[in-house]
């Protein structure tokens, strides 16, 4: 019996492997450099979140590269053998040469860029100054004042300026990345679904056997196909993760402004109260000014909020991004905390097998 090939379904997965393999080259690899987030945007106390996201932005970054390569190079396999049994050895000999196609060599990891350009710069400044100028503002009446209102006056403005240091960064690059991170989802998603598909039509409706299958099928269903789940995976945690850093830095800000606006009335009202009861600049005023009890409640819970909300983000962030990086990474190799392709690179032989028609796509004997 003759060998039985699914010509079109050969076809269809040769061309389907080489366009997302350009994908996973171009728009994927665009949307990851998209995501990269610059120093101006990270707090000083970030729970960990720079650590963890630089490492899965790297990972993403050297497996978007190289599955890119092995889907790439596997569609050109499957071309060759289509041509060939098309009759069209001719194709082969204008489009490789007449050689088999061979495995491109493995990436070389590459560090997230944490840089900043002018418009982060710009940005962080006219945040800074916005920040100093509301500091600025209390402790401006207070010293316009003259009277020394003691320590706790002074401090309400180390708080804020403490927090400020702290926390105050600029959310603008975490809504970027998020929508680097969605480019990257609408290829995942689709290969995920479609990569293990192609394969499965080659390898059944022709019905095929032997070593060639058995290298397409273990490459695809044993490597390609799980590392793209996790990377589909880790990308959603990503994108999650820079939609609540972005709005746990804008709720941080929101808190730090009506915590400096809280201390601009509560010196304010001391100010007025040492004014009317003793005189502006006698030694009485400080006995005369104090600070409620509800006022400093509303001045420590507005603090609370503009410390937990980055702390408790960025917190649970670093979380979920970990547990997905650890999947991923077991496809991966690596040492010296440097990662490598590992399992996402094609092996000489597996690529050799898989488009050797002459030994290794055959039929069942009957």
């Amino acid at each position: 019996m003759g060998l039985t090939v699914d010509i079109p379904g050969l076809r269809a997965a040769a061309d389907g492997y080489v366009r997302y393999g350009d994908e996973f080259k171009g728009t994927v690899s665009s949307g990851i450099g998209q995501s990269s987030l610059p120093w101006t945007s990270i707090p000083m106390i970030d729970m960990g979140f720079q650590e963890a996201y630089s490492q899965a932005y790297d990972a993403m970054d050297l497996a978007t590269r190289a599955l890119g390569d092995v889907l790439h190079t596997v569609g050109l396999a499957l071309t060759r053998v289509a041509n060939h049994y098309e009759h069209n050895d001719a194709a082969n000999a204008r489009m490789f040469g007449g050689r088999p196609i061979t495995a491109a060599p493995p990436p070389e990891p590459h560090s997230m860029d944490g840089g900043a350009n002018a418009g982060d710069l710009m940005r962080l400044g006219g945040e800074g100054l916005g920040a100093l100028a509301l500091i600025g503002a209390s402790l401006k009446i207070l010293i316009a004042s003259s009277v020394p209102l003691g320590v706790p006056f002074i401090g309400i403005e180390v708080a804020l300026g403490a927090a400020a240091v702290l926390n105050l960064r600029d959310p603008l690059p975490y809504f970027d990345a998020y929508e680097g991170w969605g480019k990257v989802r609408e290829v995942l998603n689709e290969a995920v679904a479609k990569v293990p598909q192609l394969c499965n039509n080659v390898v059944y409706r022709g019905n095929w056997s032997g070593d060639g299958k058995d290298a397409f099928y273990a490459c695809i269903n044993n490597d390609i196909a799980p590392s793209m789940a996790a990377m589909k995976d880790l990308n959603n945690d990503m994108q999650t993760a820079c939609r609540e850093g972005g709005i746990a830095l804008l709720v941080s800000i929101g808190g730090f402004i009506a915590a400096t606006l809280t201390a601009i009335g509560i010196v304010e009202s001391a100010n007025a109260t040492a004014a009317a009861t003793a005189g502006v600049a006698t030694p009485a005023a400080a006995a005369a000014a104090s600070i409620s009890l509800a006022a400093w409640v509303g001045f420590v819970t507005e603090l609370l909020i503009d410390v937990s909300a980055v702390f408790g983000g960025l917190a649970v962030a670093t979380s979920q991004i970990g547990q997905s990086y650890d999947t991923l990474k077991a496809f991966m190799g690596g040492k010296d905390h440097q990662l490598d392709a590992g399992s996402l690179t094609l092996r000489a032989n597996e690529l050799d097998r898989m488009q050797s028609w002459e030994n290794s796509w055959k039929e069942p004997a009957p």
